[in-house]
């Protein structure tokens, strides 16, 4: 696990040092350049009538970090440096008039992390959006982007090439300790 830059500790009469200032530049670029990571689905993804799904994300718009897979259990984001993470999503279902439409996030496959959002179907695409400050302890922790909908049928997600507004995206981005 990368960890957390540290600010170094000086006293009062201590002379600055080439490795005291290495530091300190360390700690700069960090948080001038925080850990983070950018995906998006770029085609639908159907979603089963009363099924708890988890979003796959086919694309890393920037991953640096290397906090997604777009090979591996696709559907997860897993942060390497432990703290808090600023997380945004958005998620979309074609035009269908029956039942309504959710989508929350979802931590180590189990816990509800926050950002729900509910809303009926309507007269047009349904297009959902959240964020939320997720804490994750750098080794284990990983976030899914669930939808669940009723429809009485399977339904699509909206894919880029439709409405890029309610396309599945996701975001986060390392805020603190």
């Amino acid at each position: 696990m990368p960890s957390v830059p540290t600010l170094p500790s000086w006293g009062m009469n201590h002379d600055l040092t080439n490795t005291d200032f290495q530091q300190l530049n360390t700690v700069i670029n960090f948080l001038r350049n925080p850990p983070g990571c950018r995906s998006k689905r770029s085609n639908s993804q159907s979603v089963n009538n009363a099924a708890l799904t988890g979003l796959l994300f086919t694309t890393d718009i920037e991953d640096p970090d290397g906090f997604h897979s777009t090979s591996t259990n696709t559907d997860r984001f897993l942060p390497t440096y432990p703290g808090l993470y600023a997380v945004k999503y958005t998620a979309g279902f074609v035009f269908n008039a029956t039942g309504f439409r959710s989508a929350w996030l979802e931590l180590n496959g189990t816990t509800p992390a926050g950002g729900y959002e509910e809303m009926p179907a309507g007269g047009g695409v349904s297009v959902m959006s959240g964020a939320e400050h997720v804490r994750f302890n750098g080794t284990t922790d990983y976030l899914r982007l669930v939808v669940f909908q009723t429809s009485g049928g399977a339904l699509n997600t909206v894919d880029e090439g439709t409405v890029t507004q309610g396309a599945p995206r996701l975001s986060l981005k390392w805020c603190g300790t």
